[in-house]
């Protein structure tokens, strides 16, 4: 029997088996524990875009790099796809061996069989306790004194400080640093973000290359920080939204979408106005006259007033709009009730208005009833009576009369504290 080919073959099959041993050294590890090899660059991608916000945030709370903090979270969680991560939110490791933490514990075999690390009911709440985790201890204390753009001197401080027992700890923070650009993550240049544009992560806001019937006219733009009605404001750059003007300006990203009205982040048009603070409440002309798909909330922005309170002024419920034609008054409280629509009326209009159809149905005021409710709302009253000016309440009236507010419940058969802007009031006794 010839021995050669059973040799070849079988040594044929040991060089198959190193090559398959090969490719599983860099795939995923147990939660906790280093990976040998680079992350998928797609899977890393899409971790940073999902959390790159909460990392800014501690950033600007708590003076921790948003470099270091993704960092740590990626290698920790394995892009958020170790076991730790998928079933107890834990993105940075962190133990529940310290009596500071009396939250609930996620158990498994780490350093030692059974460890209990720490469970979170969110993503969020992990990165906010990763942030007090680090300032709440001495050992990181000298972290601090760092310049927070330094993130070598970070991963090194992290190492030493004994946040993990790989000693090669402090070089892998600063490879996957520099391989995804962490370090520029703030900026609107990033190519993460910029690839995310083209999709859905940041939208922009109403861009056009026409003008509107409710557009307002251009006003001017300055570079760098300016006053705007007294408030802060600045204007936005190609390319930018609002996570990336917060991190420059240092404001939280939750304050920057309060100030301008937006629920959620969203792309800018170059120019556009952002304000950096709470906008005033009064606007420094008197009033304005509302164009065809007008809205309240976007005169409120182009004037830099807060919308509640020109809503105040005008005696105007949430979610109520007004029709073409009628004046806002962006100064003084009026009594004149204006013709009101929706929300939905308004985007209905500019729907029709941008899609090219013809006959637009637009409602328009009325000038005579707008007339009538103003001789109505200044009309006078009997005497013992009141009619309800714009933000009175039953207990303002019950002060001003002297009398107690149960009383006027009774005698005006109110079944509860509501009172609306018009209504007549009996104010004294009937007895």
């Amino acid at each position: 029997m010839n021995k050669k080919p059973l040799m070849a073959q079988a040594y044929a099959l040991f060089i198959l088996a190193c090559l398959s041993q090969a490719q599983v050294v860099g795939q995923t590890t147990p939660a906790g524990q280093m990976t040998t090899g680079q992350t998928t660059p797609a899977d890393a991608r899409e971790y940073i875009l999902k959390h790159r916000e909460l990392a800014l945030k501690n950033e600007q709370c708590c003076s921790i790099p948003a470099s270091i903090t993704l960092a740590q979270a990626i290698i920790e969680s394995d892009r958020g796809n170790s076991q730790l991560a998928r079933e107890a939110n834990n993105h940075f490791g962190i133990k529940c061996h310290t009596k500071d933490w009396t939250g609930p514990g996620y158990y498994k075999d780490d350093d030692a069989p059974n460890e209990c690390f720490r469970k979170y009911e969110s993503v969020q709440e992990s990165y906010s306790d990763h942030a007090q985790f680090l300032r709440s201890r001495p050992r990181y204390a000298n972290l601090f004194t760092l310049p927070a753009n330094n993130y070598a001197a970070w991963a090194q401080g992290l190492k030493d400080a004994g946040y993990a027992t790989n000693p090669e700890y402090a070089q892998k923070l600063i490879k996957c640093i520099e391989e995804h650009q962490l370090h520029q993550i703030a900026g609107p240049d990033h190519p993460y973000v910029q690839a995310a544009r083209t999709g859905t992560v940041a939208r922009p806001v109403e861009v056009r290359t026409k003008n509107w019937p409710w557009d307002f006219p251009a006003s001017p733009c300055q570079e760098g920080e300016f006053r705007y009605n007294y408030t802060r404001t600045v204007c936005a750059q190609a390319g930018d939204d609002l996570l990336a003007i917060a991190s420059r300006h240092k404001v939280e990203l939750w304050k920057l979408l309060v100030y301008n009205g937006y629920s959620e982040n969203v792309g800018l048009a170059a120019g556009q106005k952002i304000f950096l603070q709470k906008r005033m409440k009064k606007a420094v002309v008197e009033r304005h006259t509302m164009a065809t798909g007008q809205r309240v909330a976007d005169v409120a922005r182009y004037y830099c007033v807060r919308e509640k309170s020109l809503r105040l002024k005008n005696n105007l419920m949430a979610g109520e709009e007004v029709v073409a034609g009628q004046t806002l008054s962006l100064r003084k409280n009026v009594r004149t009730r204006l013709q009101t629509t929706t929300l939905e009326e308004i985007e209905r209009i500019r729907k029709q208005h941008t899609s090219g159809q013809t006959g637009v149905s637009i409602p328009k005021a009325d000038p005579g009833a707008a007339e009538a409710e103003r001789m109505r709302m200044e009309a006078p009253v009997e005497e013992g009576y009141h009619r309800v000016l714009t933000q009175e309440t039953l207990y303002s009236l019950a002060r001003r009369y002297k009398v107690k507010v149960e009383d006027l419940k009774k005698w005006n058969n109110l079944p509860d504290d509501h009172i609306k802007i018009g209504q007549i009031l009996r104010v004294k006794s009937p007895m």
